[in-house]
């Protein structure tokens, strides 16, 4: 009795898991399609180009595999693309404070230049 109440429960087991895998990852491309648009946003395109374009690329695989309804292949991609773009909206944030912290350091730079000057006989 044991066995046939274990088979009954892994054959619904897999029956569940079989159903889930057949679900379109809508969440997945949408949080995937929203980190690209944020990583866009912030200028990824020209201030982390490599990332960016991983992510736009695995954002267009996911949506072929979507339309190939290959769904575990498009959860995958939609991740894959998420965090690509993540990395992306991340690099690009550093590299446009890299570019602040730069004009303010020539900046103090000058005023010191000029303080000095100033204070030469």
């Amino acid at each position: 009795m044991g066995i046939k109440r274990f088979s009954l429960f892994l054959g619904l087991l897999l029956s569940a898991s079989a159903a889930m895998a057949a679900k379109p990852p809508l969440a997945e491309m949408a949080a995937a399609r929203a980190a690209v648009d944020r990583a866009t946003a912030a200028d990824a395109e020209h201030l982390a180009p490599v990332e960016w374009q991983f992510a736009e690329s695995k954002l267009g695989l996911a949506e072929l595999a979507l339309k190939d309804k290959n769904h575990a292949l498009a959860a995958k991609l939609a991740t894959e693309a998420g965090i690509d773009a993540e990395l992306a909206e991340v690099r690009a944030r550093g590299a446009r404070l890299r570019r602040e912290v730069d004009k303010k350091t020539e900046a103090n730079q000058a005023l010191r230049a000029e303080l000095l000057d100033r204070g030469a006989p």
